[in-house]
C-alpha cells in the first residue's frame, strides 16, 4: 500500500528535474546560422513578390552541386550498389544488342483489329463519361 506522503507532489524535486532537463538541453543545443533547402525533397517553384525589387544574388555553387547530385540515379552517384535491392537493376544494359530486323528473335506486340476496335470504344466511353 502507498501512503499519502508518497503521493504528494514535491515541488522542489519537480523544479530540480526541470532545471536539470533545461541544462542538458542547453548543453547539447546547436545553433545553426546557415540554412538551406533539403535537396532530397521535390521542390515546387516559388514566385517572388510582384512589387518587391528584384535583387541579383550570387548562386551558391555548393548547394547547386548537392541539388544536382541528389537528382541523379544511383548508378551515376555510386560505383557499386549500396544495398541488396539496388543490385537487381544495377546493370540495366542488355547483354547483346537486339537486331530488330531479324524476325526469328524479335516479336513485338501487334494489336489485332478487335483490340484496336475495343481501344477506340473505351476511349469514346471515357470521353462520354467525362463530358456528362
Amino acid at each position: 500500500m502507498t501512503t499519502n506522503a508518497s503521493r504528494e507532489v514535491n515541488f522542489v524535486h519537480q523544479a530540480e528535474i526541470m532545471t536539470e532537463t533545461i541544462k542538458k538541453e542547453l548543453r547539447h543545443q546547436k545553433l545553426y546560422t546557415q540554412y538551406g533547402i533539403n535537396p532530397f525533397k521535390k521542390l515546387c517553384p516559388l514566385a517572388s513578390k510582384p512589387n518587391a525589387e528584384q535583387r541579383e544574388e550570387e548562386e551558391d555553387k555548393h548547394f547547386l552541386e548537392v541539388l544536382n547530385r541528389a537528382a541523379l540515379e544511383p548508378t551515376k552517384k555510386y560505383l557499386e550498389s549500396e544495398t541488396e535491392n539496388q543490385e537487381y537493376g544495377w546493370i540495366s544494359l542488355p547483354l547483346m544488342d537486339m537486331d530488330r530486323s531479324d524476325a526469328r528473335f524479335y516479336h513485338p506486340n501487334v494489336a489485332c483489329e478487335m483490340t484496336k476496335f475495343m481501344e477506340q470504344m473505351w476511349k469514346q466511353k471515357e470521353q462520354r463519361r467525362l463530358n456528362a
